[in-house]
């Protein structure tokens, strides 16, 4: 999971969007992971995909206003990590994330309605909670 948030968010941090092959390749850490490491119940799995098909919807509804790819990551993540796990990494996503921008906005490099590719900071955030 990790080489495939890191390939992903180097994608987003360079070109700003992430290719729908890259995406379709996050079935393969869905696969591995029901065959090794921490296997997460299958209700935990089915809950994390329905939170991730949740922000999918909203990806859509609100005009991406988050990212269909972002989404998408995230609703691989719930497959794989489940529910629990992916709420921690997208939690400490989000706090990096704010550390970051309120940073850069101080700096005057970012304003209200600049965009920033949020994939960086899930791959910090899964790597934090490796380390946790």
């Amino acid at each position: 999971m990790g080489i495939y948030l890191l390939a992903l968010a180097a994608e987003d941090m360079f070109k700003k969007s992430v290719p729908l092959f890259l995406l379709a390749a996050g079935a393969i850490p869905a696969a591995v992971s029901f065959f090794t490491g921490q296997r997460p119940s299958l209700a935990d799995r089915g809950l994390g995909l329905a939170a991730g098909l949740v922000l999918l919807l909203v990806a859509k509804l609100s005009k991406e206003m988050i990212g269909f790819g972002d989404s998408a990551v995230l609703s691989i993540a719930g497959i794989t990590l489940g529910l629990r796990m992916t709420a921690v990494m997208t939690a400490l996503s989000l706090f990096l994330l704010l550390i970051y921008a309120v940073a850069m906005l101080a700096r005057g490099r970012l304003h209200r309605k600049s965009k920033v590719p949020f994939l960086p900071f899930v791959f910090a955030g899964y790597m934090l909670m490796q380390f946790m």
